[in-house]
């Protein structure tokens, strides 16, 4: 179904709307997954099977927490969280910290699961959407670390102190069994350990650090001296395979059990005035987010052993302090005992969209009936009193606007010496998005988003239960497919937001045709689907079918210009056309494929006659399947005309077909098959490897140096084995990669344009020239073309068709050829039929012609023959001079 396709495949609309609803749901960054009542799963999107170590979301359904790799006590407390939210009816939000084994890592999850309800009200499982806050509790418990650390720091009577308590502390935050402190002496040449700087719980390490401690390292050398010349961390994941040596006491470390390391330094004013080093008894790759805590301290240490000689670090180092406070991507901020908020973050005044802070300061003065939505909030400040722990909750609160918002916020109290609470701390996420994307997903289980029709999935309930009714009593059932005639051409000229606005017009078109009983639906794309029950004759449907054709007949008026549409109606009726929604749907869809055939603007109800149309489409499938083992397929080339030298520069391989019973088939014929089945990926290869060998075997006999260009499909250019497979063909061949051209249309380059720009340049690197296809007839911008590494720019033929009579057309092959010159490429103009044609291009200096007024596509021996004839040599004979 679908437009005017070839095939009107239920079951790849199908496909294809499933898809649309996958890429949809795995645009989504949150994890989504939904259960039934019995907890167990009926879906999820990507990133959720990712963190299940599921390879495919298709391979959760059926499955139940107890064959997912959780610990039994998160299945308990998963499967419990479903049954609240059942029994409830409301959303329910907790936090669950968990071990993900494909992340290899314990992360804090919080998830929020919502009942899940169908068309009448009743609860039918259970839809959770999963967050993960493990950044967020990381960097609570950082900052807090830094807080407390920052204070001890302050606190010690000396240099020494301070870096002792540094090293200790850092050692027990990440987790490192062990660290030490090294400074330079007076000349700067050396480093020496700093005895009281040394952290080593375990009695079997002194073994290690007794002797380290009378070791001088020279400043550039090892571990320690690394970090201290070059100013950043330095890292040995594995100390057995290091390659730089940059370890000097490799033995020593791997006696005392230890096999990565990692040196920072601490630097004052941009000079190191120590290095800490630390140690772990297992292989451990660079840790990016680890170095950038270490780094904070390491400059929270030097901004505070600085403060202690001058006033300018003081300054500085409540700038860093301030800096993390201000930047931070999350909302903070303080409030009162009695619920003024006292300070609040950029990000906080961002999320509630005030100007400043000053301004959400003093517009909120009771937080909990000017903040909050829900106002009932004195007893939470209560419990956090007593409890003296951090809440983590989702609420929604009142923006500047007077709009809502969603949020989820850690509430901590802050208590003063005596433990006496005197305010609390809020850290906050924006969620709304996350709340929308929940919104959008439920209404996308039932109703089309654009024009607010029930949608598929609604629909097969639909058409599966009356089908039963009707089997029962004994009663018809009809079915409509309709799809909006060339709906595809005025997307691709008029846009996108047309289409839109056209459809939204159509349906509510629609919704005035059909009856109070019947059903409309948006069955995807421009497809409407109409259930009409009780069907007492097939006049009924004709009369309905009728009606809705007569309603498109007005025409659609967008921005002042009027847009004729028609439409075309295939119907089936239960049980004369099937049993089945299945064979109904297939029925109806095969009517809707004959009145696109028989001229569109009509209806057709299906009769079994319809099906030998199909039958014939599938005989061909068939036959094309065994074409290559059958030798069916030939090569025919077209060569292409180098206008200002009046040789011939290249070849085109065109494929042809020469079947022994139907003749030679047009490849208009089976190129659209081979792509829709994907044939044309096998295919496309036998024509990569045939032109290889045929102009190699050329060059062999003597023919000059020509280059043959080879079409890609869309198909072709997506395989993930594209380039390998041209590197063995050409390997294979012996053809030298510059003889070869592979040219793909701008529409396939558009189609993922960080892919396109990763296999062209893979494809320059091995020496193998570019060309973009059919130039001007997609949608492609100069801005892309400018990052495509092409060579030749190819015309197509509709802009030189009319270049000699049409003003219009000219300007635009000369605004193309100029293009293609000013981007440094090869300009080919194709479908040059005649001499005029070729004078216009010549005096706009286009580089290479094709087109039947210099050859048609020839064979192999017949392009020889040409060969001879044009230029009066012995294509077999002695080598001819190379062409350009």
């Amino acid at each position: 179904m679908g437009g005017d396709h070839l095939t009107h495949d239920s079951e790849a609309t199908v496909n294809r709307d499933r898809q649309f609803l996958h890429d949809v749901l795995d645009s989504i960054p949150s994890m989504i997954f939904w259960k039934d009542l019995n907890s167990v799963y009926l879906g999820c999107n990507e990133t959720w099977a990712g963190m299940a170590g599921l390879s495919h979301p298709t391979e959760v359904v059926g499955k139940t927490d107890f064959d997912l790799p959780w610990t039994p006590a998160e299945v308990e407390a998963y499967r419990a969280s479903d049954r609240q939210a059942i029994a409830s009816g409301t959303p329910i939000s907790d936090v669950f910290e968990s071990t993900i084994q494909a992340w290899n890592r314990t992360v804090w999850l919080a998830t929020t699961k919502s009942p899940i309800r169908n068309d009448r009200g009743e609860i039918v499982g259970v839809l959770g959407i999963t967050t993960d806050i493990t950044h967020s509790r990381t960097l609570e418990a950082r900052m807090k670390l830094l807080r407390s650390t920052t204070l001890d720091l302050e606190a010690a009577p000396d240099f020494a102190a301070a870096v002792a308590v540094a090293v200790r502390r850092l050692c027990q935050a990440i987790g490192w069994e062990y660290g030490e402190a090294w400074l330079p002496d007076a000349n700067d040449t050396s480093l020496t350990a700093l005895a009281s700087a040394w952290y080593a719980p375990d009695e079997r390490l002194d073994a290690f650090s007794t002797p380290s401690q009378s070791v001088q390292i020279p400043i550039g050398t090892g571990l320690p001296g690394q970090a201290y010349v070059i100013r950043r961390a330095v890292w040995v994941e594995d100390i057995t395979a290091d390659p730089d040596a940059l370890f000097l006491r490799a033995q020593a470390a791997l006696a005392a059990g230890f096999r990565a390391c990692f040196s920072v330094p601490i630097l004052v004013s941009d000079r190191p005035i120590a290095v800490l080093c630390f140690f772990h008894a297992e292989l451990h790759p660079r840790d990016k987010a680890l170095l950038e805590f270490v780094n904070t301290l390491c400059a929270q240490l030097g901004s505070i052993l600085q403060r202690k000689y001058a006033d300018a670090a003081l300054r500085e180092a409540e700038r860093q302090y301030r800096s993390i406070f201000e930047h931070a991507n999350e909302g903070i901020y303080r409030v009162s005992r009695v619920g003024n908020i006292e300070i609040a973050n950029p990000k906080m005044v961002e999320i509630l969209g005030y100007s400043s802070a000053e301004e959400l300061l003093a517009s909120i003065a009771d937080i909990g009936s000017q903040y909050y939505v829900d106002a009932d909030t004195d007893r939470l400040w209560d419990e956090l009193a007593v409890e003296g722990t951090i809440r983590r909750r989702e609420a929604q609160v009142y923006k500047r606007d007077g709009t809502i918002a969603w949020i989820a916020e850690n509430l901590r109290p802050i208590q003063d010496a005596e433990g006496q609470v005197i305010a609390y701390e809020g850290r906050v996420e924006d969620i709304t998005s996350r709340k929308d994307d929940q919104a959008m997903f439920e209404a996308m289980l039932y109703q089309d988003t654009l024009t607010e029709l029930p949608n598929r999935t609604i629909f097969n309930t639909w058409l599966t239960s009356e089908i039963g009714r009707a089997a029962r009593l004994k009663e018809q059932v009809g079915l409509l497919f309709l799809d909006l005639d060339r709906f595809k051409t005025i997307n691709d000229s008029l846009g996108h937001i047309v289409g839109d606005e056209l459809l939204m017009d159509m349906a509510q078109r629609l919704r005035q045709c059909v009856g109070k009983d019947d059903k409309l639906a948006r069955w995807g794309g421009d497809e409407f689907t109409i259930l009409v029950p009780e069907v007492t004759d097939i006049a009924q449907i004709e009369q309905l079918a009728a009606r809705a054709i007569e309603a498109f007949a007005r025409p659609f008026e967008y921005a002042n210009q009027e847009l004729h549409i028609t439409c075309s109606i295939g119907a089936a009726i239960f049980p004369l056309h099937g049993q089945t929604p299945q064979a109904l749907l297939k029925n109806a869809d095969t009517a809707l494929f004959q009145a696109k055939e028989q001229g569109r603007n009509m209806y057709q109800i299906y009769t079994s006659a319809m099906n030998a149309q199909a039958s014939e489409r599938l005989m061909l499938e068939n036959k094309l399947r065994q074409a290559i083992a059958r030798d069916e397929l030939e090569l025919h080339y077209q060569p292409q005309l180098d206008v200002k030298s009046d040789r011939v520069s290249g070849v085109e391989a065109l494929v042809r077909w020469e079947h022994p019973e139907l003749g030679r088939l047009s490849p208009g014929v089976f190129i659209p098959i081979a792509e829709e089945t994907g044939l044309i990926v096998p295919i496309g290869e036998w024509v990569l490897r045939t032109a290889c060998q045929q102009v190699q075997a050329w060059h062999e006999q003597g023919m000059p140096l020509l280059r043959v260009a080879v079409n890609l499909s869309a198909r072709q250019f997506q395989q993930s084995d594209l380039v390998q497979t041209v590197a063995d063909v050409l390997a294979e061949t012996q053809l030298a990669p510059e003889y070869l051209e592979l040219e793909i249309t701008e529409s396939i380059a558009m189609l993922d344009i960080d892919l396109t720009i990763r296999v062209l340049k893979e494809m320059r690197e091995m020496g193998v020239q570019i060309s973009i296809d059919d130039f001007g007839t997609g949608y492609s911008s100069i801005s892309y073309l400018r990052q495509f590494p092409f060579d030749t720019l190819k015309i197509d033929q509709s802009f030189i068709r009319d270049v000699t009579d049409n003003d219009s057309a000219a300007a635009i092959a000369e605004a193309v050829i100029t293009l293609g010159q000013g981007l440094d490429l090869c300009v080919l103009a194709e479908g040059v039929e005649t001499r005029e044609q070729l004078e216009f291009l010549r005096s706009r200096d286009c580089d290479v012609i094709q087109g039947y007024w210099f050859s048609r596509p020839l064979p192999p021996p017949n392009l020889l023959e040409f060969w001879a004839d044009k230029y009066g040599l012995d294509p077999i004979g002695d080598a001819a001079p190379a062409l350009h």
